[in-house]
C-alpha cells in the first residue's frame, strides 16, 4: 500500500511538473488549455479595470505608462512604466489585482535607443493612456485589450466589441480626439474557438 501511494505522488509530482513546464513555454491558449486539465476549472479572469492596473503599476513604479496589453484570455495586465529616472519598467498584474512582476528593462544598445525615443515621445504627450482608452470606447463600445504609444505620435488603443471583433482606434496624445478607427486586419480571436 504504501508503495503505490508513493508511487502515485511520484506520479502527480511528475505530472506536476510536466504541467508546469509546459505552461512556462506554452503560448497563453494552451496555458488556459493546461490549467484545466490539470485544475478541472478556467484560468482567473481579471475583473481588474484599465483604470485599476495602471493605478497599480503606477503605485509599483513612480512614472508614466507608456503601453498596457490585457494578457490573451483575460488572465492579468501587462504594462510598461517610463519612471521619473527615465527607464523603463516591465510591470505584470495578476487576475487578482497583485503586482506578480515589477523590474526594469534590460536591452540592447538599439532597443535603448527605441526606448529613449519612446521616452521622449511619451514625455510630450498631453493625454494619458487612460484617456486615450476611454476616447476609443466613446468610439467604439467594447473592452479595451491595449494601448500603445505608436511611433507615430499616436495612441493605439484595441478595442474588442461584444462580438469579439477587434477594433484599432489611433487617438491624438495632444487632444484626446479619435483619428481613425477600422477593424483590426491582424485579429486572430475567431481562432480561439476553433478546439
Amino acid at each position: 500500500m504504501k508503495k503505490r501511494t508513493l508511487i502515485a505522488i511520484a506520479a502527480a509530482g511528475v505530472v506536476a511538473v510536466g504541467g508546469g513546464t509546459a505552461v512556462a513555454v506554452a503560448d497563453d491558449e494552451a496555458v488556459s488549455k493546461v490549467t484545466r486539465t490539470v485544475t478541472g476549472s478556467e484560468p482567473a479572469k481579471t475583473e481588474l479595470t484599465l483604470e485599476q492596473a495602471v493605478a497599480r503599476a503606477q503605485d509599483a513604479v513612480k512614472g508614466t505608462v507608456g503601453s498596457v496589453d490585457l494578457e490573451d484570455g483575460g488572465t492579468g495586465w501587462d504594462l510598461d512604466v517610463l519612471a521619473g529616472d527615465g527607464t523603463w519598467h516591465e510591470v505584470e498584474i495578476d487576475a487578482a489585482g497583485k503586482v506578480t512582476k515589477k523590474a526594469e528593462k534590460s536591452d540592447d544598445a538599439e532597443d535603448k535607443a527605441e526606448d529613449k525615443a519612446e521616452a521622449d515621445a511619451l514625455k510630450a504627450v498631453k493625454v494619458s493612456a487612460v484617456q486615450a482608452a476611454a476616447a476609443a470606447t466613446g468610439s467604439v463600445a467594447g473592452t479595451v485589450t491595449s494601448v500603445d504609444l505608436t511611433g507615430q505620435g499616436a495612441w493605439e488603443v484595441e478595442v474588442r466589441d461584444s462580438k469579439g471583433v477587434e477594433h484599432e482606434v489611433l487617438v491624438d496624445p495632444a487632444d484626446g480626439k479619435v483619428v481613425s478607427s477600422a477593424v483590426d486586419a491582424d485579429d486572430d480571436s475567431d481562432d480561439e474557438d476553433d478546439d
